[in-house]
């Protein structure tokens, strides 16, 4: 199972996994693998171990990188990892230092109408995304991707972002609060990844996958059954319908929704 994390898996304003919790226990008792694909840092997830019941294989900042912590799949090698704090990281995109380069480049074509994570301080942060203040500083720890809000004019220049992207070899997508800037990999790239690494450890494996906004169409359509949670209006978002109609739709927003569809789907399955 590849999930998301903020507005699936967590709650949208207070960032708690609520009746999640209970079906995230139920699957680790089973021995079915949970992957957090995220565009949260390394930093955010440790610090929400407890509340995911983790800690989990994870996919971070929207593909750009496959974290796999301790007692995960450790027979399998991995060249291309090197040891971190959490575990084993596998790097598939660009680090951050030549992201903001290119995000300060694009400031510059849109005349300030775009202000990113690197700006701004960990108190605005905090406004722009609800995070409390210890969240937020976590969030600002960023090692590939660039998150980022217009300031003015968003139709406008979404664009021109995406255009002054592409002149720097990257990518920009949007989620449900925020936009992104990162390298040319996606959550649907580290998703096939990730069922590489699993299927090696388990033999073949079926994929469900949740997820509520355009940035989690990639791994969506890696899944054999694609789930989308609503967001909190209770409506799914329009784009991300458009471009899954075979998708399942969970009957309610957040935790709640991702708890009854994940568990719909295991009986479905005959896994409990």
């Amino acid at each position: 199972m590849v999930t998301d994390v903020d507005g699936c898996l967590l709650d949208h304003r207070t960032y708690r996994a609520g009746p999640a919790r209970r079906v995230l226990r139920r699957l680790r008792w089973l021995g079915v693998p949970v992957v957090l694909c995220t565009s949260k840092t390394r930093a955010e997830l440790r610090a929400l171990r407890r509340e995911v019941a983790g800690p989990h294989l994870a996919i971070v900042e929207d593909g750009a990188g496959i974290l796999i912590p301790p007692g995960i799949a450790p027979a399998v090698r991995l060249p291309a990892a090197r040891r971190v704090q959490d575990g084993r990281l596998v790097q598939l995109a660009p680090g951050y230092a030549k992201i903001r380069r290119a995000f300060a480049a694009l400031q510059r074509g849109t005349g300030g109408a775009v202000v990113g994570f690197g700006d701004m301080t960990v108190a605005e942060v905090a406004a722009a995304t609800g995070l409390s203040p210890r969240a937020a500083r976590l969030a600002r720890r960023r090692e590939f991707d660039e998150p980022f809000l217009f300031m003015s004019a968003e139709r406008v220049h979404a664009r021109r972002v995406a255009r002054y992207a592409a002149r720097h070899g990257l990518v920009v997508t949007r989620g449900g609060r925020l936009w992104h800037l990162h390298g040319p990999t996606d959550k649907g790239r580290a998703t096939r990844l990730v069922r590489d690494l699993l299927e090696r450890v388990h033999g073949a494996l079926s994929i469900i996958a949740l997820g509520d906004s355009p940035l989690d169409a990639p791994m969506l359509r890696e899944a054999e059954l694609p789930i989308i949670i609503p967001r909190p209006d209770g409506c799914a978002d329009p784009a991300l319908r458009r471009r899954l109609r075979r998708a399942r739709v969970a009957p309610a927003p957040g935790p709640a929704g991702w708890a009854k569809a994940v568990t719909r789907a295991m009986q479905e399955l005959g896994v409990w």
